[in-house]
């Protein structure tokens, strides 16, 4: 007997899954302190603007389970041209982030307009030109990294220098050069990312081109990147772009995602605009583009903890709020609530945590009707010599603003001692009544993630379940 019959009318994020299943608990999220070794980073940026209130947020941090959050430094904020450096808000920020066991990223962005040429406040702003500016930029550089290099190992140099296109590609190539040798100099150990392109391939062509010819290649541990494609699952050919640039011109450094995430509403604002958006598509949008890129093996940034509101002052281009954040925010800064996003995202980084090492791994061959976009692969927990979840989704499209029904796939079996059934948009997990329940060709498909995995490989929380219940 197959899923579809077992579970009859199947209805896509249900809590309840009709007769055949009964639910065994729910995914026990993983906090910050106990995710050592896990891949995903979480984003609070534009603290620096003031856009999010660092503050109210850092509470959700920790629970989160992201073993990293990716922070921008703010030049501007921090050096006012008064010669003084003013780290206060910066402090608690890098503190906070620490105190909770989350490894913080920290980004070196964006312009100075108190030198002259030294660039603007935020995105596309333009980056420092002048003799003066580069030398406050550089005395910057050097008084950030002495003052957290024993808590900041890992920086992040601008933030999408291409947005206007691959013609700053050089100046990018040499603010990246003077600022890696800076940091070096002061933190040998550290490793140092970009140059968090949004999306021009040119671009990343001339920089690492540029940077082989100045001698810098060894200087870039990490090439990081962005991406907001209108459906989760597309514009992963670029990773095979950058993959084959990087091995060509600076071979030691690696793919790092650095920043994608999807809004909970309709927004005219930046990436994602113009397009219908709900709270369920945001949540179902950040799990399919989390787990792809796990599939993958390469380690995502959520875009980010927070609703954004930004504000035109001091010559910034942008005006309004941004909700792609985890969080349901207020003007004000304070926190009305978790979105759905936040709660599907705990779920993610507590099962495809430290277990599952990142690897490349192979699409599985899944048949379903009308010749249906499927994505499917199988992981295998550290230690173990055959694989022990199967993730599948329908990727056709992007999801739909509010739940889909399913349909059905067909995968190759895997054999399991325990098999249970996630539904990461309700982190709830399932297990048969009768045992022999799993049939790999007919397994439900919807716009949202499913998963079969071993029970031992989860951590369940039971607390909601009748103890009897339990013992059937």
């Amino acid at each position: 007997m197959g899923l579809q019959q077992v579970f009859g009318r199947l209805e896509a994020g249900s809590q309840v899954f009709m007769e055949g299943l009964k639910k065994v608990g729910q995914i026990q999220p993983v906090p910050a302190r106990r995710a050592t070794g896990s891949p995903w980073t979480i984003g609070a940026e534009t603290a620096d603007r003031g856009y999010i209130d660092f503050s109210r947020v850092a509470p959700f941090l920790g629970p989160l389970g992201a073993s990293r959050v990716r922070i921008q430094g703010g030049w501007a904020r921090c050096d006012r041209g008064d010669g003084l450096y003013h780290w206060g808000w910066l402090d608690e920020i890098v503190q906070a982030a620490v105190d909770q066991r989350l490894r913080p990223w920290f980004q070196l962005s964006y312009g100075n307009p108190a030198y002259s040429g030294g660039g603007g406040l935020g995105l596309a702003e333009g980056m420092p030109c002048s003799a003066e500016a580069l030398a406050a930029w550089d005395r910057w550089v050097r008084a950030a990294v002495t003052r957290y290099r024993d808590r900041v190992e890992e920086w992040e140099v601008w933030n999408e220098p291409d947005f206007r296109g691959p013609q700053d590609a050089a100046r990018y190539t040499d603010l990246f050069c003077r600022t890696a040798r800076t940091l070096l100099r002061e933190q040998p150990r550290a490793r140092i990312a970009g140059p968090a392109l949004a999306n021009d391939l040119e671009f990343a062509r001339r920089f690492l081109e540029g940077l082989e010819e100045a001698g810098g290649a060894a200087r870039l541990h990490e090439f990081s990147f962005h991406g907001y494609p209108v459906n989760p699952d597309d514009g992963f050919e670029l990773v095979d772009s950058l993959r084959a640039l990087l091995a060509k011109h600076a071979p030691r450094a690696t793919l790092r995602q650095g920043e994608t995430g999807a809004p909970s509403e309709s927004t005219d604002l930046l990436a994602l605009r113009g397009q219908p958006w709900s709270e369920w598509k945001q949540a179902a949008w950040n799990l399919r583009r989390m787990i792809a890129h796990h599939a993958r093996g390469i380690p995502a940034s959520l875009f980010q903890i927070a609703d954004m509101y930004y504000r035109r002052e001091g010559g910034a281009r942008f005006e309004g709020r941004n909700p792609k954040g985890l969080l349901w925010t207020r003007e004000d800064g304070t926190v009305e609530r978790p979105k759905l996003a936040y709660r599907v995202a705990q779920g993610v980084f507590s099962v495809f945590g430290a277990d599952y090492p990142l690897r490349e791994l192979s699409p599985l061959t899944a048949e379903a009707p009308d010749g249906r976009r499927v994505e499917a692969y199988a992981w295998t927990a550290c230690g173990q010599d055959r694989p022990n979840l199967v993730a599948w989704w329908d990727a056709t499209e992007p999801p739909g603003v509010e739940p889909r029904p399913a349909g059905d796939v067909a995968l190759p079996g895997f054999n399991m001692d325990d098999p249970v059934l996630i539904d990461f948009m309700s982190a709830s997990v399932f297990a048969p009544l009768n045992r022999s329940w799993l049939a790999w060709d007919r397994l439900p498909l919807t716009d949202t993630v499913f998963a079969v995995a071993e029970r031992s490989t989860l951590r369940l929380d039971t607390s909601d379940l009748d103890t009897a219940d339990l013992a059937k």
